[in-house]
């Protein structure tokens, strides 16, 4: 893994794993008695092992934004009993084209009355 200078968050998988991340800002503190729903943008595309190189053609990956909701902002992962989902996105394979990936919790009415600006 390493930082691109636009951001971008290059990561060289490895067979069998998965690779989970999350905000650099980390965890934040929300009042549960205020929330309207939750949204998830993931912007991503497949890229070669360094910026002159093309992507691996064979390369077969497959991406899903979601979130968590944790009993704490210090909370330890201990096999689900201290977080637990808010959401999964539906998985869809990623191209050497940027791709939006997105997840929420929210009804469609609320999504018509109040749409988040999409990539």
């Amino acid at each position: 893994m390493r930082v691109e200078p636009g951001g971008g968050l290059p990561v060289a998988m490895k067979a069998g794993y998965n690779f989970h991340f999350w905000s650099a800002g980390g965890r934040v503190s929300i009042d549960p008695t205020d929330i309207a729903g939750v949204w998830v943008a993931i912007e991503a595309r497949l890229i070669g092992e360094s910026p002159v190189m093309a992507p691996d053609p064979e390369a077969r990956l497959m991406l899903s934004a979601g979130a968590d909701y944790w009993e704490s902002l210090t909370a330890e992962w201990d096999q689900w009993t201290t977080n637990g989902d808010i959401g999964i996105g539906r998985f869809r394979f990623l191209s050497s084209e940027w791709q939006a990936f997105h997840m929420h919790s929210l009804t469609e009415a609320q999504l018509e009355a109040n749409p988040p600006p999409f990539p």
